[in-house]
């Protein structure tokens, strides 16, 4: 019999300031009792979202936020890690989840994960930009002192 690991929640958030607190407080009575991690991705929220999402994540350490440069529409959003992508949490670290054949998840290894996992170094960054185009899987992040750092599949030099 398989016994149950981490369970993660992903759930697309837009300009949901409203509701946020009350999805939160629901979504992990739903689950007591078991090793969750709930991920909300902020979809280019406008309102107070991303600021509460950021009080949330600071007050649990099970929450982890993922925000998006822009509304990408909440099957984007949710699918975000369909291939692959990255986000940056408030706090500035770098996290990207999906496939990993070529490092594109820049966590040091090459395996895929479904979770966000922190981009190796420590770095903070600005943005980080994801390449699945002519062949490439390249991923390129700006840090916050200016720095372009890019791993994964025919990486930038």
């Amino acid at each position: 019999m398989r016994e149950l690991g981490l369970l993660s929640i992903v759930a697309p958030l837009h300009d949901e300031a409203d509701t946020v607190a009350a999805f939160h407080e629901r979504a992990l009575a739903a689950v007591a009792g078991l090793d969750v991690e709930l991920v909300l991705v902020d979809d280019g929220s406008r309102d107070a979202t991303p600021a509460l999402l950021a009080q949330l994540a600071a007050a649990n350490e099970r929450v982890k936020v993922v925000t998006l440069s822009r509304n990408f529409g909440h099957q984007a959003a949710l699918s975000a890690g369909n291939l692959y992508t990255c986000g940056v949490a408030t706090t500035g670290a770098g996290y990207c989840w999906g496939d990993n054949e070529f490092g594109e998840l820049g966590d040091g290894a090459r395996k895929s994960s479904v979770v966000p996992r922190p981009v190796a170094g420590g770095h903070r960054f600005r943005a980080i930009s994801v390449n699945r185009g002519t062949g490439r899987s390249v991923t390129c992040g700006l840090t916050t002192n200016g720095a372009a750092l890019c791993w994964g599949r025919r990486q930038a030099r």
